[in-house]
């Protein structure tokens, strides 16, 4: 009966042990996927600013020409 109740006791800590270290696995995996969805978005700000300004000045001054053929 002790035997019993010890193996039970043991294999619920070790059940216990494995669903913390996957928890601990998933919470690693979605930290660094976030980390790189921040390290990926940076760059992408910074470099669609300046090209978004230099269209929207490029679209202006086309279609005032356009105008002006027609």
């Amino acid at each position: 009966m002790v035997k019993k109740t010890i193996d039970h006791l043991l294999k619920q800590h070790r059940i216990a042990g494995e669903m913390y270290i996957a928890q601990q696995k998933e919470l690693q995996a979605v930290a660094e996927i976030k980390t790189r969805n921040v390290h990926f978005q940076v760059p992408r700000q910074k470099k669609s600013q300046p090209k978004v300004d230099l269209a929207a000045n490029l679209g202006e001054e086309g279609r005032t020409e356009e105008r002006v053929n027609l």
